[in-house]
């Protein structure tokens, strides 16, 4: 069995292929096709994790970014709600604070705070 994350759901692996050969087993960072059984379809997403129930990786609630703002429509201020990308990942997400306004040039922080 297998823990699908992030939802949280138990799958079994019913079959492992990589060039339409079968495989017994795959390591973290195969490119594979892996076949589930006993989970709804609605639970498991492209970009998602596959790992051992008893190990389950860690999701995160909350993330520090650094972002470059090339063209800026709406101020971005903390409570502005928006939409995070990651991988093939999409959630809402709000901004809680700025930490700091980076030098372009140098990517230093600057001292000020925004």
């Amino acid at each position: 069995q297998v823990l699908v994350m992030p939802s949280g759901e138990l799958a079994t692996v019913k079959i492992i292929e990589r060039d339409s050969s079968r495989l017994s087993s795959a390591r973290a960072g195969d490119n594979i096709a892996i076949g589930l059984q006993g989970i709804d379809p609605i639970h498991v997403m492209s970009g998602g994790v596959l790992c051992h129930p008893d190990y389950p990786v860690s999701v995160a609630s909350s993330l520090e970014l650094k972002i470059l703002v090339l063209d800026i429509t709406v101020p971005i201020l903390p409570g502005l709600q928006f939409e995070l990308h990651a991988h093939h990942a999409k959630v809402s997400a709000s901004l809680v604070r700025i930490v700091s306004l980076l030098d372009q040039k140098t990517g230093k922080a600057s001292a000020r705070k925004p």
